[in-house]
């Protein structure tokens, strides 16, 4: 096949969301607001447009394949990106691809876990409407496939990140050679994304986002990420920094979140950031995402302030859960003490504007006495005013974490894998932990909720301890 005439079409699945359950719903739904309101409301003070809001977030891109669409472009010159969330049904969203699917020679798709059953659908519809389609996934849920048999309806998995061994593979599908079922990388390729691919339309009610170091520092029980690459990769700054001014300067974004698992890890990295940002007089605004092990690092660290003037207005920080029982069985190792004193230098000293918690119910592991320590501790952090937000959700544990692997070791029984059903807010759960119901796990979402609202109630309200402010 002539390569100038292959086809190509990268699928960003939808993005899958099972809503709370009644008893959340409405505090959830409260809280989200109340969060995105105050995001906007930060970033249009500092950065004033008013043609966008700061936070959207309608449509949510897969930058895997915003990687590899820019390395294809290379070689190919028809290369497509459809993201399901452009549709508004997913009715529309199959007859789109239905109608199209014939003008393409290989199909690339991606997936989390809960989107797998909406990605398989669409590979089999490919396969039975254009019989000669050549088909490749990869995304985290693909290392199911590292002990499981490849279904039918894909041609090849990838598992990794290794985004240019992708691009080997598609480059001997239309070169007509044989291509092993399974390719396993256990690298991070290192490219720019191809923010070109992203309708101009789409592009500003988009969540954008970055990363500047890739990969994980901690081995968490209940998780998969720090598989997928040897720790941290350390990736090429001019290109990630470049990035970041591209979306500022080109398609006027405002907010911009870093998604490295752990943005304060490397300090030298940190101070080459807000050099960079300075140097090239870049405004907008930006929230990371960081570790309480790391952030406890920064304690008295002037390094924050910086951040905070050149545009930094959140710190999200996975903090899981609060009891020393349950982080120690998932090996989430921080001191909580600590912990809270870099909150209170954070919130209260430096002023960064929002301070938001992840937070895990349903951790293995996890009783009553866990449930109400764990509740003490945020009522606590919310008195002393450490924090703003706090989202908690179920936990579940995706394929390939120990947790999934070895349920036994952990007192969970998987249930099954309906993987629809693998999202924060199922009801029921895919799991069980045995000698407790998904009832207390709820109660202990709402009581959570609760103590997250009370200064919204409390303002509202003209309570008591908004004279206390006073």
């Amino acid at each position: 096949m002539i390569k100038e005439k292959a086809g190509l079409l990268l699928l960003d699945a939808t993005s899958v969301h099972h809503g709370p359950p009644e008893s959340i719903q409405e505090s959830d739904s409260f809280i989200n607001k109340k969060y995105v309101d105050r995001i906007n409301e930060i970033v249009d003070e500092i950065v004033p447009d008013n043609n966008s809001k700061a936070l959207q977030a309608k449509y949510i891109s897969n930058y895997g394949l915003l990687m590899l669409g820019n390395l294809l472009k290379e070689t190919y010159k028809n290369v497509s990106y459809i993201n399901g969330d452009y549709f508004n049904s997913s009715d529309n969203y199959f007859k789109y691809l239905q109608e199209i699917i014939g003008n393409y020679d290989v199909l690339v798709l991606s997936a989390t876990t809960p989107q797998f059953v909406e990605v398989k659908k669409i590979a089999e519809m490919a396969k039975k409407l254009n019989p000669k389609i050549k088909t490749i996934f990869g995304g985290p849920h693909s290392r199911y496939y590292l002990n499981h048999d490849v279904d039918e309806c894909f041609d090849c998995v990838a598992i990794g990140y290794g985004i240019d061994k992708s691009k080997e593979a598609i480059d001997k599908f239309i070169s007509g050679e044989a291509v092993e079922k399974k390719i396993i990388t256990n690298y991070y390729y290192d490219t720019i994304k191809d923010f070109s691919l992203i309708p101009k339309d789409k592009i500003n009610s988009t969540m954008l986002y970055s990363y500047i170091n890739f990969g994980c520092p901690n081995d968490c029980k209940y998780c998969v990420e720090h598989k997928f690459v040897d720790k941290i990769a350390m990736n090429n700054l001019e290109n990630k920094f470049g990035e970041i001014s591209e979306l500022v300067n080109k398609y006027g974004v405002k907010f911009i979140h870093i998604a490295d698992s752990d943005f304060l890890m490397h300090r030298k990295t940190i101070m080459e950031f807000i050099s960079f940002v300075r140097k090239n007089n870049l405004k907008f605004c930006f929230s990371f995402n960081t570790s309480p092990y790391v952030m406890s690092k920064y304690n008295d660290d002037p390094i924050l302030r910086e951040l905070k003037e050149i545009g930094l207005v959140e710190i999200l920080i996975g903090a899981e859960h609060f009891s020393k029982n349950v982080l120690n069985k998932m090996a989430k190792y921080y001191d909580i003490d600590k912990f809270s004193k870099v909150l209170d230098y954070a919130k209260n000293i430096i002023g960064i504007p929002i301070i938001s918690l992840y937070t895990l119910v349903g951790l293995p592991n996890e009783y009553e006495s866990d449930i109400q320590e764990n509740i003490r501790v945020i009522r606590e952090f919310k008195e002393k005013n450490l924090f703003d937000f706090t989202f908690p959700k179920f936990f579940v544990p995706y394929p390939d974490s120990d947790v999934y692997l070895h349920p036994q070791n952990y007192n969970v029984i998987i249930n099954n894998e309906n993987w629809q059903e693998y999202q924060r807010w199922q009801l029921p759960r895919p799991i069980t932990i045995i000698g407790m119901t998904d009832q207390q796990y709820v109660n202990e979402i709402i009581e959570i909720n609760k103590i997250s609202m009370e200064d919204y109630i409390n303002e509202n309200n003209c309570s008591r301890s908004l004279h206390k402010k006073r």
